[in-house]
C-alpha cells in the first residue's frame, strides 16, 4: 500500500511578508498533471514549482501571494478500498498540528466538476509559521485525488477564494495521456567527506579586469544531531589585474589574503537546509580592518564614507546572506525537487539584500534539468545531471533601494536610474546526493546612472568556473 504521507515533504520557500491580496487575474491556462490523468485551470500568477511536493502530479504556487497547491492521485491498485469520507480523513489527518490528539473540523461536502468531494479546513504549522490548509478529497472515475492548498494564517482570508477557485477547476482529463517521467533530486551528503575544489573567476568592472585562481579543501563532518559542519581552507591563490595603479593592486592583494584566510564554517541540516554560520564575527572584523588599513592615507571624510559602506554592504548579516545564497544556488534550491528533463520551469521568488534593508523584491527564476551527463571523465554516461538556473532582479523598487544606498554611502549628485542583476548557474551534480562536480556561473550587473545632465550605463560581469573532486570517506 502506498503511503498517505507523501505530501508531508512540502517545503514552503516563499517569504511570509504582510501585503494586501490582489484580485485573481482573469487570464488562465490549463495545467496538466505529469501522471497524465488530470488537469486544472491556473491563473497567471500560478506557476509549476518543481521544488515542492516531489511526488505530487501537479505542483503550483503563487509566491507573490504566498499560496500553494499540490495534487496527488491514488489509483485503485495503490490503496485499500474505502469510502470517499474515510479517504478524506486518512489523507487530511496528518496535516493537523497534533495528529494523535486533535480532531478534524467538520467537513464541507461539495462537487468538483461533477465529482463528489470532501473539504477540510485545517490549521497547521511549519517551523514557527502558522498555516491554514484546504485539504480536498475528490472521487474520480480513474482514481481518488487529494488536493492540498495552503497559505500562511495571516494571509488565509485573502487567499481562500483563489485557492478554492483553483480546486473547483480540477477535473479528470477526457482521455488518459502518457505519463511524463521526472528526475528526483535528493540531498544525501555523507556525514564525513573531503573534497578538493579548483576555482577560476574573472571579473570585468568598467574595463578593470581581475583574474583569480585558487584551490581549496573542504571537509564535512557531523555537528550535533542531524547537522553537518562544512569547513573550507584555501591552499593556493593567485590574482592578476590590469590596473596600472600599484597601490590599488597591492591593496587588492592584501584584501584577498585576508578574505581567503580562516574562512567561516557553516552548518546545514541532514535535509540540505542552510542553518547558520560559525565564527563569522572575527572574519568580518578582519575584512573591515584590512579595508580601512588600505585607506589610511585617504581624507577623513573618505574614510568615514568607506566605513559606512563596509558596515552596510559587508556587515555580518550581509556576509551571512551571501554564503547562504551561494549554498542555495548550488544545493539548497534543488533539494527535494523533481524535474521533467528538458522542461523550463519559470516562477517568482523573493529577493532580499541586507545592504538594501528589510524590503523584499520580486526575483524571476527559470530552472531546467537539461539532462544526464557524466560526473567527470571516466564516469558513467548518466551518473550526473546538468542543472541550469537563471535569476533576474530588477524593477522600480529595486532601483530606488539601490539609489538610496548609493546616496547614503557615496553621496554626491549621482542618481541611479535603473539596475538589473542577472545570474546564471550551470551545475553538474549527482542527483542521488547533490554533490556538485562542476559549477559555472555568470553574473551581469547593469547600472544606469545620471548626473550633471548626462546619463551613463555600466556593466559589471563576473564569470566563475569551479571543478570539484572527492576523496572516499573513511570507513
Amino acid at each position: 500500500m502506498r503511503s498517505f504521507a507523501r505530501f508531508t515533504a512540502i517545503t514552503v520557500l516563499a517569504a511570509f511578508a504582510g501585503a494586501c491580496a490582489t484580485p485573481v487575474p482573469v487570464n488562465t491556462r490549463t495545467v496538466y498533471s505529469d501522471d497524465g490523468v488530470a488537469e486544472l485551470m491556473a491563473p497567471e500568477p500560478w506557476y509549476t514549482r518543481p521544488d515542492i511536493g516531489r511526488d505530487a502530479s501537479l505542483r503550483l504556487a503563487d509566491a507573490g501571494r504566498d499560496a500553494y497547491l499540490l495534487v496527488n492521485a491514488y489509483f485503485p491498485d495503490e490503496i485499500d478500498p474505502m469510502s470517499l469520507e474515510d479517504f478524506a480523513q486518512r489523507v487530511s489527518s496528518p496535516l493537523r498540528d497534533d495528529p494523535e490528539n486533535a480532531k478534524l473540523p467538520e467537513p464541507r461536502r461539495l462537487t468538483v466538476n461533477g465529482l463528489p468531494a470532501v473539504e477540510y479546513e485545517i490549521p497547521g504549522t511549519i517551523g514557527d509559521t502558522r498555516l491554514v490548509y484546504l485539504s480536498t478529497a475528490v472521487e474520480g472515475r480513474r482514481a481518488k485525488y487529494h488536493l492540498i492548498a495552503w497559505t500562511s494564517a495571516a494571509r488565509y482570508r485573502g487567499n481562500r477564494n483563489a485557492m478554492r477557485t483553483m480546486v473547483a477547476s480540477f477535473r479528470e482529463s477526457d482521455s488518459r495521456r502518457a505519463a511524463t517521467p521526472r528526475t528526483h533530486l535528493s540531498f544525501n551528503w555523507p556525514k564525513r567527506l573531503t573534497s578538493n575544489a579548483a576555482l577560476h573567476t574573472k571579473r570585468d568592472k568598467r574595463g578593470e579586469v581581475s583574474d583569480l585562481r585558487l584551490k581549496a579543501v573542504t571537509s564535512v563532518r557531523p555537528s550535533g544531531r542531524n547537522e553537518l559542519l562544512v569547513s573550507s581552507r584555501v591552499t593556493s591563490r593567485k590574482m592578476t589585474t590590469n590596473t596600472k595603479d600599484n597601490k590599488k593592486a597591492d591593496f587588492m592583494q592584501q584584501l584577498l589574503k585576508e578574505a581567503m584566510t580562516d574562512l567561516p564554517d557553516y552548518v546545514v541540516s541532514a535535509d540540505g537546509d542552510f542553518l547558520r554560520i560559525d565564527n563569522l564575527g572575527a572574519y568580518q572584523q578582519r575584512i573591515e580592518a584590512a579595508i580601512m588599513k588600505g585607506l589610511k592615507d585617504a581624507p577623513a571624510a573618505g574614510r568615514e564614507k568607506a566605513r559606512q559602506l563596509i558596515q552596510q554592504v559587508l556587515s555580518e548579516e550581509a556576509l551571512a546572506a551571501m554564503i547562504e545564497s551561494e549554498w542555495n544556488n548550488l544545493v539548497g534550491t534543488w533539494t527535494g525537487g523533481s524535474y521533467v528533463p528538458g522542461r523550463n520551469y519559470e516562477f517568482q521568488l523573493s529577493y532580499q539584500s541586507p545592504a538594501l534593508g528589510a524590503q523584499e523584491f520580486p526575483m524571476q527564476v527559470t530552472q531546467q534539468l537539461k539532462g544526464h551527463t557524466p560526473c567527470h571523465a571516466g564516469a558513467g554516461a548518466k551518473s550526473c545531471v546538468r542543472l541550469i538556473q537563471t535569476s533576474r532582479v530588477a524593477g522600480a523598487d529595486f532601483t530606488r533601494a539601490t539609489d538610496r544606498l548609493v546616496r547614503k554611502t557615496v553621496g554626491g549628485a549621482v542618481k541611479v536610474d535603473d539596475v538589473e542583476v542577472v545570474k546564471t548557474y550551470e551545475i553538474v551534480t549527482d542527483p542521488k546526493t547533490l554533490l556538485p562536480y562542476s559549477v559555472q556561473s555568470r553574473e551581469v550587473k547593469t547600472v544606469v546612472v545620471s548626473g550633471g545632465g548626462k546619463s551613463q550605463t555600466s556593466k559589471e560581469i563576473e564569470e566563475s568556473n569551479t571543478v570539484y573532486s572527492y576523496t572516499k570517506p573513511p570507513g
